[in-house]
């Protein structure tokens, strides 16, 4: 994550490096791309760039979690997953260019970070089936597994997505992920 805001930094001024980086991807790889080139694109100087970000990886994660993270989990409760998830993917295909060029900096990377966040939330909300369908199975190895499979299989399906161009649209991958989720619902409540 990105450094603390210090010396007075500005979120705008991240905003503007992030749109920058974003610009230049439209045109040129990430891998090209120098924090000169960012700084120059958007009128700043590199000192002030680097008083917020210590490297362009690091203004890339701003930029995933503000855009695609954040608000996945701000309010997160079950009863708005799919429209978050929807977000998400709007997010996504509004940026495809942007998103498709990032996905293929370090894809192993991403996915276990994607993972590691969706864990967080899925996790209570599969105690939370459990608990509505009253489920007394109370083996934390049993829903530890279950949550896992759902998260990696969440990011999975979202960077295959990316990978495969994004050709279905925000509505189409919503209603698979809501599939996925009913699925599990129901091999949970099975018994």
């Amino acid at each position: 994550m990105p450094k603390n805001n210090k010396l007075g930094c500005s979120y705008a001024t991240q905003q503007k490096l992030a749109k920058s980086l974003k610009e230049l991807m439209e045109n040129e790889s990430f891998e090209k791309l120098s924090v000169s080139d960012i700084t120059s694109n958007c009128g700043l100087h590199r000192q002030t760039f680097y008083y917020h970000f210590e490297d362009k990886y690091e203004l890339l994660d701003w930029i995933v979690y503000e855009e695609l993270i954040k608000p996945m989990i701000t309010d997160f409760k079950i009863d708005n997953i799919y429209e978050k998830f929807y977000n998400s993917f709007d997010t996504m295909s509004k940026e495809r260019k942007f998103y498709q060029n990032s996905l293929k900096i370090n894809t192993e990377e991403l996915s276990r970070y994607v993972s590691k966040i969706a864990y967080e939330y899925v996790k209570p909300l599969v105690k939370s089936v459990k608990a509505e369908n009253s489920i007394n199975i109370s083996d934390e190895i049993n829903n530890r597994i279950v949550s896992e499979f759902l998260s990696y299989g969440i990011s999975g399906v979202i960077i295959c997505w990316v990978q495969r161009g994004m050709k279905d649209s925000p509505e189409v991958m919503t209603k698979s992920i809501k599939n996925v989720i009913s699925g599990v619902k129901c091999l949970l409540t099975e018994r």
